[in-house]
Order: structure tokens, then sequence, then C-alpha cells
């Protein structure tokens, strides 16, 4: 059995940060960024993403930070471009360009526990309300409402309303 502090589960994404005068590719996410800072402060985690076999080089951020990864497969790896419109980058377009598959509770391993499940989303769909609801059933979790209210919409991504919040906000 294994039992963390802290699980953090969300899609890695291939991205594509353009900003006049360059072009820069970078493995990214909220389960890329949150298991890094978790893990140099000392906590006890562990994290699980989705994406294609293809990409797998994309996990090696986590061996560089000693971060447990379990990873599954998915049809694609999650890929955001990040257009920014000035030089100090703080307004940007973002497009998904692919996104991997919804997580199942299947995707956590047998035997495996948290004392707080992190769901550190980019798009909603990520996690479905189905998932988190039994996930809550299991320990306290917490989402980044990044994950809920960003919509693709065949590409270009926006922020909407978040319809099931009623329902699901008094679980996290």
């Amino acid at each position: 059995m294994t039992q963390y502090d802290l699980l953090i589960l969300g899609h890695v994404s291939k991205d594509v940060n353009i900003s006049p005068g360059q072009t820069e590719y970078s493995v990214g996410g909220a389960v890329v960024y949150s298991s890094v800072a978790a893990r140099r402060i000392g906590a006890n985690i562990g994290a699980i993403t989705k994406l294609s076999n293809k990409d797998l080089i994309a996990l090696d951020v986590f061996g560089t930070f000693d971060v447990p990864i379990v990873y599954r497969p998915s049809q694609k790896t999650t890929s955001i471009r990040n257009t920014y419109h000035s030089e100090d980058r703080e307004r940007r377009t973002c497009e998904a360009l692919s996104i991997a598959d919804p997580f199942t509770l299947e995707d956590i391993p047998d035997g495996t526990t948290a004392a707080l499940y992190y769901l550190g989303g980019l798009i909603k769909g990520e996690f479905p309300e189905a998932f988190i609801r039994a996930l809550a059933q299991r320990g306290q979790i917490a989402i980044d409402v990044q994950g809920v209210i960003r919509v693709s919409d065949n590409g270009p991504m926006s922020f909407k309303d978040w319809p099931e919040k009623q329902d699901i906000l008094p679980l996290v």
C-alpha cells in the first residue's frame, strides 16, 4: 500500500510559447509545477499523469526533481499554444492543440491513497464530475479551478461558467 500526504493528478502539456521575436517549447502543466514545488519542500507526494506513449520523454522532468510519477497511456498528449501579445507576457491567447484522455478511478494504482488529492487540471473535461465525486469518497480533494472553467472550443480556449459548481464545490 502506498500512502501519500498529497497525490497530484493532471495532464502534462507540451507547451508552445510564442512571444514577440521568439518561440519556446517546454513541458508544463499544474501536475509538473505543483509536484516539483511540493517535492522541493519535502512533501510526501506522488503524481499521476496521462500522455501518449510517443511523448514519454516529457516525464523526464519528474525524474530530475525526484517526483514519484505514474503515467497512464492516452491516445494524445495535451498540448497548448500560448501566444503572448507583448514582451511583458501580460496578455496571451491560449489554444489547445491536443487533449489527453480524461482521468478515471482506474488510473490510480490499487492500494494508493492520499490525505489530499489535488486535481491540477488544464482544460475542462480532464476530470469528469463523476470522477471528482467518486474521488471525494476516498479523501479530501482540492481542484485547480482552471481545469473546470477553461474550455477548448475546438482549439481556442476561453473561460466559461461551471454549471456543476453547486454540486461539486461542497466536496472540495
